[in-house]
């Protein structure tokens, strides 16, 4: 572990345990898949992890607060920046960042018009490149400032690929490059060890679980199992908000109506201090 990580300046680099565990952690699902689809080993071994008292697991929990955000912007270099301005504001994951190529960006040469029109939507974002499950392949909204960030990318590319290298605009971005930069940055100002690209994304979903309901924060973030979303986002509290919050809408509206003379509101909502479903 002390000289098997990737070289730096011709150097060999220690490797982490957390990384360790990365790699067990898919050494136990391809043992898992060779045992319970291909059938090729009679039973699944135990894979030991390191565990979170031996400094092995990541802070899930670290995000990003607007000062540090604001000064990780600030520090930040090309192509970071606008990476990191597309995580926080739409929870895409990295790769998938690596993978965005042209067709991926549907910016509209006009606003959308009408009464229902969301101003701050400016267009969406395809993904379906470089996905990690096939539930990651779905649809984002592009927001002003990735509209910004995005028309920026897409002026300086020369090739399909829309975050291109530094020194030559017609390849294609490396994973090595950005790994390298948020390491300058974590340098240059104090922050949590694990600040990064996937940071800024737990901390949109973790913003977003707020005002959203779980399937649709699921959809978002491309899991594959509600149980991820629920556990990790919504911390078990949005449903039960969500329920109360439409219930006191519906009961105010209900009030109303009746103080007119029309009660025309239908609520399937349970009342979470009786049994039965409101209905007017």
């Amino acid at each position: 572990m002390k000289h098997a990580g990737r070289p730096r300046n011709g150097k060999p680099t220690p490797v982490g345990k957390t990384t360790v565990n990365r790699y067990l952690a898919t050494f136990r699902k391809a043992v898992r898949y060779a045992h319970f689809k291909l059938q090729l080993i009679p039973k699944v071994p135990t894979v030991e992890q390191y565990t979170k008292d031996e400094g092995a697991e990541r802070e899930t929990d670290s995000v990003f607060s607007a000062a540090e955000y604001r000064q990780w912007i600030s520090r930040a270099a090309e192509p970071l920046r606008s990476a990191s301005i597309l995580a926080r504001h739409s929870g895409i994951c990295r790769n998938e960042m690596l993978k965005l190529m042209k067709d991926c960006v549907l910016l509209p040469s006009e606003p959308s018009s009408g009464r229902n029109a969301d101003r701050k939507i400016t267009g969406e974002l395809l993904i379906k490149r470089g996905l990690k499950r096939r539930a990651r392949k779905r649809k984002l909204v592009i927001d002003r400032e990735m509209k910004e960030v995005l028309k920026r990318l897409l002026k300086q590319s020369q090739c399909d690929y829309v975050f291109t290298s530094p020194q030559d605009p017609a390849k294609p971005l490396g994973p090595g490059g950005l790994e390298e930069q948020i390491s300058q940055v974590r340098k240059k100002i104090e922050t949590h060890p694990d600040a990064g690209l996937h940071a800024l994304r737990h901390t949109f979903l973790i913003e977003a679980g707020e005002y959203t309901d779980p399937f649709t924060l699921q959809y978002v973030a491309g899991h594959d199992n509600i149980k991820i979303t629920m556990v990790t986002y919504t911390r078990g509290r949005l449903p039960y908000t969500s329920c109360l919050r439409g219930w006191r809408i519906c009961n105010s509206r209900r009030n109303a109506s009746r103080a007119k003379g029309r009660c025309k509101i239908r609520c399937s909502l349970k009342c979470p201090q009786r049994t039965n479903s409101l209905s007017c």
